[in-house]
């Protein structure tokens, strides 16, 4: 058995802030951790392959150049992804922030990060970052 749930699989959209810049960029990969403390987990890295969606691609290359350092806020607002999570949360014992988020682009960045949910999004602010890549 794994230790996540998968989310989506699919990729979605999500609104990502770093530095002084903000876009929107494609995640597959949607995973719920199940042990404590609540770790989210996503994979950018399809937008490095985009041919269509060229801004997508130059966002994708600029967080992995290093700017994904200053990674400030992440904005999940897929319906699907949502539901699967409030379902999952409601098997996951200890839900108290802050989380952990675990972003896959050119190597794994982990960030601490304090949730804010509504019924149509979830915001996830960077409160602190592990350092280096894995």
């Amino acid at each position: 058995m794994s230790d996540w749930w998968m989310l989506r699989g699919s990729p979605a959209l999500i609104d990502v802030e770093w530095g002084e810049t903000d876009g929107t960029l494609h995640a597959t990969a949607f995973k719920l951790h199940r042990d404590a403390p609540v770790t989210l987990a996503m994979d950018l890295e399809c937008n490095l392959r985009a041919r269509k969606r060229i801004g997508h691609r130059v966002d994708a290359e600029a967080l992995a150049s290093g700017e994904i350092k200053g990674l400030k806020l992440v904005r999940w607002h897929d319906e699907y992804v949502l539901a699967r999570l409030r379902h999952h949360l409601k098997h996951t014992r200890e839900k108290t922030p802050p989380w952990r988020l675990v972003v896959t682009l050119k190597g794994t960045h982990e960030f601490t990060v304090e949730p804010e949910a509504s019924n149509h999004e979830l915001i996830l602010r960077v409160v602190g970052a592990r350092q280096g890549r894995t």
